[in-house]
Protein backbone atom coordinates (compact mmCIF):
# COMPACT_ATOMS: atom_id res chain seq x y z
CA UNK A 1 0.00 0.00 0.00
CA UNK A 2 1.51 2.85 -0.86
CA UNK A 3 0.39 6.46 1.33
CA UNK A 4 0.79 9.54 1.34
CA UNK A 5 0.77 11.72 4.38
CA UNK A 6 -0.13 15.79 4.18
CA UNK A 7 0.76 18.05 6.39
CA UNK A 8 1.43 21.53 6.79
CA UNK A 9 3.57 20.67 10.42
CA UNK A 10 6.95 18.88 9.81
CA UNK A 11 6.85 17.49 13.43
CA UNK A 12 2.95 15.61 13.16
CA UNK A 13 5.16 14.06 9.79
CA UNK A 14 8.16 13.51 11.63
CA UNK A 15 6.13 11.74 14.44
CA UNK A 16 3.68 9.88 11.97
CA UNK A 17 7.04 8.50 10.05
CA UNK A 18 8.39 7.10 13.45
CA UNK A 19 5.41 5.34 14.37
CA UNK A 20 4.66 3.88 11.12
CA UNK A 21 7.85 2.98 9.53
CA UNK A 22 9.04 -0.06 11.96
CA UNK A 23 6.16 -1.83 12.02
CA UNK A 24 4.38 -1.45 8.73
CA UNK A 25 7.65 -2.27 6.25
CA UNK A 26 4.89 -3.28 3.88
CA UNK A 27 3.64 -0.05 3.47
CA UNK A 28 5.62 2.64 1.06
CA UNK A 29 4.73 6.00 2.85
CA UNK A 30 5.15 9.42 1.49
CA UNK A 31 5.19 12.78 3.79
CA UNK A 32 3.99 16.59 2.21
CA UNK A 33 3.88 19.35 3.55
CA UNK A 34 1.75 21.31 1.19
CA UNK A 35 -1.27 20.23 -1.34
CA UNK A 36 0.83 21.58 -4.25
CA UNK A 37 3.75 18.78 -3.23
CA UNK A 38 1.10 16.30 -2.59
CA UNK A 39 -0.30 16.81 -6.45
CA UNK A 40 3.16 16.93 -7.94
CA UNK A 41 4.26 13.34 -6.67
CA UNK A 42 0.96 12.02 -7.11
CA UNK A 43 1.39 12.82 -11.00
CA UNK A 44 4.37 10.94 -10.70
CA UNK A 45 3.55 7.76 -8.93
CA UNK A 46 -0.07 6.08 -8.28
CA UNK A 47 -0.95 6.28 -4.48
CA UNK A 48 -3.82 4.51 -2.49
CA UNK A 49 -4.50 6.60 0.39
CA UNK A 50 -3.74 9.70 0.88
CA UNK A 51 -3.95 11.27 4.59
CA UNK A 52 -4.30 14.92 4.37
CA UNK A 53 -4.65 17.71 7.10
CA UNK A 54 -7.64 19.79 6.94
CA UNK A 55 -5.90 23.54 7.52
CA UNK A 56 -3.03 24.13 5.97
CA UNK A 57 -1.73 27.51 3.93
CA UNK A 58 -2.38 28.09 0.71
CA UNK A 59 -4.23 24.83 -0.36
CA UNK A 60 -6.87 23.54 2.30
CA UNK A 61 -7.37 19.81 2.75
CA UNK A 62 -10.52 19.72 0.92
CA UNK A 63 -9.19 21.28 -1.90
CA UNK A 64 -6.75 18.92 -2.29
CA UNK A 65 -8.88 16.00 -2.10
CA UNK A 66 -11.16 17.30 -4.34
CA UNK A 67 -8.11 17.46 -6.62
CA UNK A 68 -7.20 14.00 -5.65
CA UNK A 69 -10.51 12.67 -6.33
CA UNK A 70 -10.71 14.12 -9.79
CA UNK A 71 -6.87 13.46 -10.87
CA UNK A 72 -6.49 9.78 -9.39
CA UNK A 73 -10.16 8.21 -8.65
CA UNK A 74 -8.77 4.81 -6.98
CA UNK A 75 -7.45 6.58 -4.23
CA UNK A 76 -8.52 6.51 -0.50
CA UNK A 77 -8.77 10.03 1.13
CA UNK A 78 -8.70 10.78 4.47
CA UNK A 79 -8.63 13.95 6.25
CA UNK A 80 -6.90 14.41 9.37
CA UNK A 81 -7.71 17.46 11.68
CA UNK A 82 -7.35 19.08 14.58
CA UNK A 83 -10.53 20.91 14.21
CA UNK A 84 -13.28 21.87 11.66
CA UNK A 85 -16.58 23.65 11.94
CA UNK A 86 -19.28 21.16 11.79
CA UNK A 87 -20.21 23.48 8.35
CA UNK A 88 -16.70 23.03 7.02
CA UNK A 89 -16.18 19.19 7.50
CA UNK A 90 -20.10 18.26 6.10
CA UNK A 91 -18.56 20.24 2.75
CA UNK A 92 -15.32 18.14 2.97
CA UNK A 93 -17.67 14.94 2.91
CA UNK A 94 -17.86 14.89 -0.51
CA UNK A 95 -14.49 15.04 -1.19
CA UNK A 96 -13.09 12.63 1.21
CA UNK A 97 -14.06 9.33 2.67
CA UNK A 98 -13.25 9.59 6.25
CA UNK A 99 -12.27 11.77 9.09
CA UNK A 100 -9.87 11.08 11.30
CA UNK A 101 -9.70 13.34 14.44
CA UNK A 102 -5.82 14.68 15.97
CA UNK A 103 -3.84 13.45 17.35
CA UNK A 104 -3.89 10.52 14.75
CA UNK A 105 -5.38 6.95 16.11
CA UNK A 106 -2.75 4.55 14.84
CA UNK A 107 -5.07 1.47 15.55
CA UNK A 108 -7.77 3.18 13.81
CA UNK A 109 -5.52 4.05 10.57
CA UNK A 110 -4.24 0.92 10.53
CA UNK A 111 -7.61 -1.26 10.56
CA UNK A 112 -8.90 1.44 7.58
CA UNK A 113 -5.81 0.55 5.71
CA UNK A 114 -6.63 -3.30 5.98
CA UNK A 115 -9.79 -2.73 5.00
CA UNK A 116 -9.34 -1.06 2.24
CA UNK A 117 -6.85 -3.35 1.13
CA UNK A 118 -9.04 -6.64 2.16
CA UNK A 119 -12.42 -5.26 0.29
CA UNK A 120 -11.01 -3.75 -2.95
CA UNK A 121 -9.43 -7.04 -3.34
CA UNK A 122 -13.22 -8.20 -3.80
CA UNK A 123 -13.99 -6.08 -6.29
CA UNK A 124 -12.06 -7.19 -9.42
CA UNK A 125 -13.23 -4.64 -11.99
CA UNK A 126 -10.92 -1.02 -11.68
CA UNK A 127 -14.23 0.75 -12.69
CA UNK A 128 -16.24 -0.19 -10.19
CA UNK A 129 -13.55 0.47 -7.37
CA UNK A 130 -13.49 3.97 -8.87
CA UNK A 131 -17.14 3.68 -8.59
CA UNK A 132 -17.69 3.38 -5.10
CA UNK A 133 -14.59 5.81 -4.34
CA UNK A 134 -16.03 8.17 -6.16
CA UNK A 135 -19.74 7.64 -4.19
CA UNK A 136 -20.94 10.63 -2.41
CA UNK A 137 -24.56 10.51 -2.36
CA UNK A 138 -26.77 7.25 -2.30
CA UNK A 139 -30.52 8.00 -3.59
CA UNK A 140 -33.11 8.47 -0.75
CA UNK A 141 -36.53 7.95 -1.06
CA UNK A 142 -38.43 11.65 -1.75
CA UNK A 143 -41.16 10.94 1.00
CA UNK A 144 -38.82 9.37 4.19
CA UNK A 145 -36.68 12.58 3.11
CA UNK A 146 -39.86 15.20 3.54
CA UNK A 147 -40.80 13.33 6.38
CA UNK A 148 -37.71 13.57 7.97
CA UNK A 149 -37.58 17.62 7.46
CA UNK A 150 -40.93 17.73 8.58
CA UNK A 151 -40.19 15.80 11.78
CA UNK A 152 -36.69 18.34 12.03
CA UNK A 153 -38.98 21.02 12.25
CA UNK A 154 -41.32 19.95 14.76
CA UNK A 155 -39.89 21.19 18.33
CA UNK A 156 -42.01 18.01 19.83
CA UNK A 157 -40.17 15.51 17.96
CA UNK A 158 -37.95 12.91 19.68
CA UNK A 159 -34.37 11.59 18.86
CA UNK A 160 -36.23 8.60 18.66
CA UNK A 161 -38.87 9.74 16.49
CA UNK A 162 -36.62 11.26 14.26
CA UNK A 163 -34.11 7.67 14.26
CA UNK A 164 -37.18 5.92 13.12
CA UNK A 165 -37.97 7.94 10.14
CA UNK A 166 -33.82 7.72 8.92
CA UNK A 167 -34.05 3.88 9.71
CA UNK A 168 -36.95 3.58 6.67
CA UNK A 169 -34.73 4.42 3.95
CA UNK A 170 -30.99 2.34 3.29
CA UNK A 171 -29.39 5.28 2.06
CA UNK A 172 -30.42 7.71 5.15
CA UNK A 173 -29.58 5.43 7.76
CA UNK A 174 -26.02 4.55 5.65
CA UNK A 175 -25.25 8.13 5.21
CA UNK A 176 -25.96 9.56 9.21
CA UNK A 177 -24.03 6.27 10.01
CA UNK A 178 -20.99 7.22 8.25
CA UNK A 179 -21.34 10.69 9.80
CA UNK A 180 -21.86 9.37 13.28
CA UNK A 181 -18.86 6.88 12.61
CA UNK A 182 -16.54 10.15 11.50
CA UNK A 183 -13.72 10.13 14.25
CA UNK A 184 -13.99 14.20 13.85
CA UNK A 185 -17.05 13.63 15.74
CA UNK A 186 -14.63 11.74 18.71
CA UNK A 187 -16.44 8.47 17.75
CA UNK A 188 -13.83 6.24 19.21
CA UNK A 189 -15.59 3.22 20.12
CA UNK A 190 -18.04 3.42 16.66
CA UNK A 191 -21.65 3.86 16.33
CA UNK A 192 -24.29 1.21 14.80
CA UNK A 193 -27.39 2.16 16.71
CA UNK A 194 -29.42 4.27 14.52
CA UNK A 195 -30.98 6.03 17.41
CA UNK A 196 -27.69 6.60 18.98
CA UNK A 197 -26.63 7.99 15.94
CA UNK A 198 -29.05 10.88 15.74
CA UNK A 199 -28.83 11.46 19.64
CA UNK A 200 -24.70 11.57 19.19
CA UNK A 201 -24.97 13.76 16.00
CA UNK A 202 -27.85 16.13 17.32
CA UNK A 203 -30.59 17.74 15.82
CA UNK A 204 -28.66 20.78 14.24
CA UNK A 205 -26.39 17.95 12.30
CA UNK A 206 -28.92 16.13 11.31
CA UNK A 207 -31.19 18.66 9.41
CA UNK A 208 -27.55 20.50 8.18
CA UNK A 209 -27.29 16.77 5.89
CA UNK A 210 -30.87 16.89 5.17
CA UNK A 211 -31.19 20.12 3.46
CA UNK A 212 -27.63 19.79 2.14
CA UNK A 213 -28.18 17.63 -1.20
CA UNK A 214 -24.52 17.15 -1.96
CA UNK A 215 -24.79 14.98 1.76
CA UNK A 216 -27.93 13.18 0.92
CA UNK A 217 -29.65 13.26 -2.15
CA UNK A 218 -32.45 11.93 -3.33
CA UNK A 219 -33.67 9.90 -6.28
CA UNK A 220 -35.27 12.54 -8.09
CA UNK A 221 -32.85 13.55 -11.32
CA UNK A 222 -31.08 9.73 -10.10
CA UNK A 223 -31.33 6.97 -12.27
CA UNK A 224 -30.94 3.72 -10.75
CA UNK A 225 -31.00 1.58 -13.59
CA UNK A 226 -34.46 -0.28 -12.81
CA UNK A 227 -33.70 -1.10 -9.20
CA UNK A 228 -37.25 -1.21 -6.94
CA UNK A 229 -36.21 1.39 -3.88
CA UNK A 230 -39.47 0.61 -2.52
CA UNK A 231 -38.88 -3.06 -2.68
CA UNK A 232 -35.28 -3.05 -1.52
CA UNK A 233 -36.09 -1.11 1.42
CA UNK A 234 -38.69 -3.14 2.63
CA UNK A 235 -36.77 -5.96 2.21
CA UNK A 236 -34.05 -5.09 3.66
CA UNK A 237 -36.13 -3.82 6.61
CA UNK A 238 -37.44 -7.65 6.66
CA UNK A 239 -33.85 -8.98 6.94
CA UNK A 240 -32.76 -6.40 9.68
CA UNK A 241 -35.34 -7.37 12.14
CA UNK A 242 -35.07 -11.04 11.53
CA UNK A 243 -31.34 -10.55 11.73
CA UNK A 244 -32.11 -8.80 15.48
CA UNK A 245 -34.42 -11.45 16.46
CA UNK A 246 -32.11 -14.44 15.51
CA UNK A 247 -29.20 -12.54 16.92
CA UNK A 248 -31.19 -12.37 20.22
CA UNK A 249 -32.00 -16.17 20.02
CA UNK A 250 -28.57 -17.77 19.50
CA UNK A 251 -25.74 -17.73 22.45
CA UNK A 252 -22.67 -17.04 19.72
CA UNK A 253 -24.51 -13.51 19.06
CA UNK A 254 -26.48 -12.50 21.81
CA UNK A 255 -25.23 -9.02 22.90
CA UNK A 256 -24.59 -7.92 18.90
CA UNK A 257 -28.39 -7.43 18.06
CA UNK A 258 -27.85 -3.93 17.00
CA UNK A 259 -25.31 -4.96 15.14
CA UNK A 260 -27.23 -7.20 13.37
CA UNK A 261 -30.10 -5.24 12.98
CA UNK A 262 -27.94 -2.55 10.96
CA UNK A 263 -26.18 -5.31 8.69
CA UNK A 264 -29.89 -6.44 7.64
CA UNK A 265 -30.83 -2.87 6.71
CA UNK A 266 -27.70 -1.97 4.99
CA UNK A 267 -26.97 -5.15 3.52
CA UNK A 268 -28.05 -4.70 -0.36
CA UNK A 269 -26.56 -0.44 -0.15
CA UNK A 270 -24.21 -1.73 -3.21
CA UNK A 271 -27.07 -2.21 -5.13
CA UNK A 272 -27.58 1.65 -4.88
CA UNK A 273 -24.37 2.22 -5.82
CA UNK A 274 -24.07 -0.05 -8.87
CA UNK A 275 -27.53 1.13 -9.94
CA UNK A 276 -27.27 5.04 -9.26
CA UNK A 277 -23.73 5.14 -10.97
CA UNK A 278 -24.09 2.63 -13.60
CA UNK A 279 -27.78 2.85 -14.71
CA UNK A 280 -27.43 1.28 -17.58
CA UNK A 281 -25.43 -1.82 -16.75
CA UNK A 282 -26.97 -2.26 -14.01
CA UNK A 283 -30.33 -2.80 -16.33
CA UNK A 284 -28.37 -5.63 -18.05
CA UNK A 285 -28.56 -7.06 -14.50
CA UNK A 286 -32.39 -7.00 -14.41
CA UNK A 287 -32.25 -7.84 -17.87
CA UNK A 288 -29.81 -11.18 -17.40
CA UNK A 289 -32.34 -12.13 -14.36
CA UNK A 290 -35.12 -12.15 -16.34
CA UNK A 291 -33.41 -14.10 -18.82
CA UNK A 292 -31.54 -17.04 -16.95
CA UNK A 293 -31.74 -18.88 -14.13
CA UNK A 294 -28.83 -16.29 -12.37
CA UNK A 295 -29.33 -15.15 -9.00
CA UNK A 296 -28.83 -10.93 -8.56
CA UNK A 297 -25.48 -11.14 -7.17
CA UNK A 298 -24.12 -13.99 -9.47
CA UNK A 299 -25.48 -11.87 -12.60
CA UNK A 300 -23.71 -8.51 -10.94
CA UNK A 301 -20.76 -10.70 -10.67
CA UNK A 302 -20.79 -11.31 -14.82
CA UNK A 303 -21.68 -7.42 -15.43
CA UNK A 304 -19.52 -6.27 -13.27
CA UNK A 305 -17.22 -8.35 -11.91
CA UNK A 306 -18.31 -8.11 -8.01
CA UNK A 307 -21.70 -8.51 -6.44
CA UNK A 308 -23.43 -5.84 -4.70
CA UNK A 309 -22.64 -7.51 -1.55
CA UNK A 310 -18.32 -6.82 -2.78
CA UNK A 311 -19.14 -3.40 -3.65
CA UNK A 312 -21.54 -2.74 -0.12
CA UNK A 313 -18.53 -3.83 1.64
CA UNK A 314 -16.14 -2.13 0.40
CA UNK A 315 -18.09 1.15 0.79
CA UNK A 316 -18.97 0.59 4.05
CA UNK A 317 -15.52 -0.08 4.97
CA UNK A 318 -14.58 3.30 3.22
CA UNK A 319 -17.19 5.03 5.28
CA UNK A 320 -16.08 4.01 8.61
CA UNK A 321 -18.64 1.01 9.65
CA UNK A 322 -16.96 -1.95 11.60
CA UNK A 323 -15.14 -4.69 10.57
CA UNK A 324 -17.45 -7.24 11.07
CA UNK A 325 -20.46 -5.56 9.78
CA UNK A 326 -18.60 -4.97 6.42
CA UNK A 327 -17.52 -8.58 6.57
CA UNK A 328 -21.19 -9.81 6.62
CA UNK A 329 -22.21 -7.80 3.95
CA UNK A 330 -19.57 -8.70 2.04
CA UNK A 331 -20.73 -12.30 2.83
CA UNK A 332 -24.09 -12.52 3.25
CA UNK A 333 -24.62 -14.30 -0.09
CA UNK A 334 -21.95 -16.91 0.53
CA UNK A 335 -20.82 -17.21 4.05
CA UNK A 336 -19.11 -20.15 3.61
CA UNK A 337 -16.24 -19.01 1.50
CA UNK A 338 -14.98 -17.36 4.94
CA UNK A 339 -12.76 -19.32 7.47
CA UNK A 340 -13.50 -20.59 10.75
CA UNK A 341 -15.97 -23.00 12.03
CA UNK A 342 -18.27 -19.70 13.94
CA UNK A 343 -21.53 -18.92 13.07
CA UNK A 344 -20.61 -14.80 13.37
CA UNK A 345 -22.66 -11.75 12.06
CA UNK A 346 -22.15 -12.87 8.26
CA UNK A 347 -23.90 -16.01 8.17
CA UNK A 348 -26.93 -14.65 10.57
CA UNK A 349 -27.15 -12.26 8.11
CA UNK A 350 -27.25 -14.81 5.43
CA UNK A 351 -29.97 -16.74 7.19
CA UNK A 352 -32.07 -13.64 7.97
CA UNK A 353 -31.74 -12.67 4.38
CA UNK A 354 -32.89 -15.82 2.67
CA UNK A 355 -35.95 -16.01 5.26
CA UNK A 356 -37.00 -11.97 4.30
CA UNK A 357 -36.88 -12.51 0.80
CA UNK A 358 -38.48 -16.06 0.40
CA UNK A 359 -41.07 -15.92 3.50
CA UNK A 360 -43.12 -19.08 2.19
CA UNK A 361 -40.54 -21.21 1.87
CA UNK A 362 -40.52 -23.86 4.96
CA UNK A 363 -37.31 -26.41 3.46
CA UNK A 364 -34.00 -25.75 4.55
CA UNK A 365 -33.27 -27.45 1.17
CA UNK A 366 -35.65 -25.56 -1.35
CA UNK A 367 -33.53 -24.09 -4.23
CA UNK A 368 -35.43 -20.91 -3.87
CA UNK A 369 -33.66 -19.81 -0.44
CA UNK A 370 -29.96 -20.43 -1.87
CA UNK A 371 -29.25 -21.41 2.04
CA UNK A 372 -25.42 -22.28 2.40
CA UNK A 373 -26.46 -25.48 3.57
CA UNK A 374 -22.65 -27.10 3.64
CA UNK A 375 -22.02 -23.41 5.65
CA UNK A 376 -24.67 -23.84 8.26
CA UNK A 377 -23.63 -27.71 8.89
CA UNK A 378 -20.00 -27.12 9.16
CA UNK A 379 -20.47 -24.11 11.79
CA UNK A 380 -23.12 -26.73 14.15
CA UNK A 381 -26.33 -24.62 13.53
CA UNK A 382 -28.64 -26.39 10.98
CA UNK A 383 -30.63 -28.04 13.64
CA UNK A 384 -31.66 -24.39 14.62
CA UNK A 385 -33.97 -24.23 11.37
CA UNK A 386 -37.37 -25.22 13.15
CA UNK A 387 -36.77 -22.08 15.77
CA UNK A 388 -35.16 -19.77 12.84
CA UNK A 389 -38.71 -20.77 11.08
CA UNK A 390 -40.99 -20.13 14.05
CA UNK A 391 -39.05 -16.43 14.62
CA UNK A 392 -39.72 -15.55 11.04
CA UNK A 393 -43.58 -16.75 11.21
CA UNK A 394 -43.98 -14.61 14.52
CA UNK A 395 -42.31 -11.56 13.15
CA UNK A 396 -44.55 -11.79 9.81
CA UNK A 397 -47.76 -11.97 11.83
CA UNK A 398 -46.51 -9.12 14.24
CA UNK A 399 -45.73 -6.90 11.25
CA UNK A 400 -49.07 -7.87 10.22
CA UNK A 401 -50.77 -6.60 12.94
CA UNK A 402 -48.57 -4.01 12.94
CA UNK A 403 -47.47 -2.17 9.75
CA UNK A 404 -44.87 -0.38 10.55
CA UNK A 405 -45.47 3.83 9.47
CA UNK A 406 -41.64 4.87 10.90
CA UNK A 407 -43.02 5.21 14.24
CA UNK A 408 -44.77 3.93 16.89
CA UNK A 409 -43.74 0.16 17.19
CA UNK A 410 -40.34 0.71 15.25
CA UNK A 411 -39.48 3.81 17.04
CA UNK A 412 -40.15 1.83 20.49
CA UNK A 413 -37.78 -0.81 19.70
CA UNK A 414 -35.13 1.95 18.91
CA UNK A 415 -35.41 3.11 22.04
CA UNK A 416 -34.86 -0.76 23.54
Amino acid sequence: MRILFVDDEPRILDGLRRLLRPVHRDWDLHFATSGEQALALLARARVDVVVSDMRMPGMDGATLLARVKKDSPDTVRIVLSGQAEVATMLHAFGETHRFMAKPCDIALLEAIISGVSRYRGLVGSQRVQQVVNATTLLPCQPSVREALATSLMNAEATAEDIAAIVARDVAMTTIILKVANSAYFRSTAGVADISRAVTFLGVDVIRALVLDHRVLGTVEGMPIGGLDLVHLREHSLRTARLARALAAGHAGTRGQEGVAYLAGVVHDVGQLVLAGAMPDSYQRVNDLMRSTTLARHAAESRVFQASHGEVGAYLLTLWGFAGPLAEAVAYHEHPGDLTGDEFGLAGLLHVAHQLAAHPACTDSSDPALALDLRYLDRVGVLSSWPSWLATAASLARTAERSPDNGRGPEAARLRQ
